[in-house]
C-alpha cells in the first residue's frame, strides 16, 4: 500500500495535472499490485487533485468529529471514499481541542522540522492514511490486487449522502469494522479426537 498525503494546487481555474513522470510511477506501481491511496486536497473545490484524481489512486476525502464533511476538502466525480480529517475550528466531542486528527509529528506552529512532539491537524492529508490503513488491513486478511481491495473498501464503506456513491462523500466512509468482518472467515475451533477406542462414560468434546 503507498499513501500519498499529497496534491498539485488548484491552478489557471483547475487542478494542476503534474505531468506523465507522476503518472507514470503511479501506473508502475499499480501494475506491480500497489493499492494507491491519495488526498483529494484542501482547496473546498468540486474536483478531485492529482495524484489522487488518477485512475488508479483512491482519492479520499475528509470528514469532521460529527461525519459531516469537513468544509476544506475537495469533493467529485474522482471522489471514491472519505475518511476522518478533523476540523479544529470545532470542538464537538468536548475534549478541550480543536477536533483535529493527533499525531506524533514536527511543530507546526514554529516550523522546526526537529521539534517533535503531538499535535492535532486537521486535512484530507489526515484522511488518507485511514484508508491506507484499512487497505493494509484487507491485504493482511487474504484479498490481493488493488481492484479486490478497492471493491472491499467500497463496499462496505458507511454510506453518507445520497444512496450509494455521490460526489461528496464517495462510496462513504471508511469502515475497518465493517471491512474486515465481510472477508473472514469462521474461526471454527477443532474437536478433539484421539482415535479411540473409548472407554469409560461418553464426555462432552474438548474444543
Amino acid at each position: 500500500v503507498i499513501n500519498m498525503s499529497l496534491a498539485w494546487p488548484w491552478w489557471r481555474g483547475r487542478m494542476y495535472d503534474p505531468g506523465p513522470i507522476v503518472h507514470d510511477a503511479v501506473i508502475y506501481a499499480y501494475n506491480q499490485g500497489v493499492t494507491i491511496v491519495a488526498a483529494a486536497a484542501n482547496d473546498n473545490k468540486n474536483e478531485v487533485a492529482y495524484p489522487a484524481a488518477y485512475d488508479e489512486c483512491i482519492a479520499v476525502g475528509a470528514t469532521q468529529y460529527d461525519e459531516a464533511l469537513a468544509p476544506y476538502t475537495n469533493w467529485g466525480a474522482a471522489l471514491e471514499l472519505t475518511a476522518p480529517g478533523g476540523n479544529l475550528n470545532l470542538d464537538q466531542n468536548n475534549d478541550g481541542y480543536g477536533d483535529g486528527v493527533l499525531q506524533q509529528t514536527f511543530n507546526p506552529i514554529t516550523g522546526n522540522r526537529w521539534d517533535f512532539g503531538y499535535w492535532f491537524f486537521q486535512g484530507t492529508s489526515m484522511a488518507s492514511p485511514h484508508v491506507a490503513g484499512v487497505a493494509a488491513l484487507v491485504i493482511s486478511a487474504g484479498v490481493s490486487g488493488p481492484d479486490d481491495v478497492r471493491w472491499v473498501l467500497r463496499s462496505t464503506a458507511e454510506d453518507h449522502g445520497a444512496a450509494g456513491w455521490d460526489p461528496q462523500y464517495g462510496w462513504g466512509i471508511v469502515d475497518a469494522y465493517a471491512t474486515l468482518a465481510s472477508i473472514s472467515t469462521p474461526n471454527d475451533p477443532p474437536a478433539a479426537e484421539a482415535g479411540g477406542p473409548y472407554l469409560g462414560d461418553e464426555g462432552s468434546a474438548i474444543t
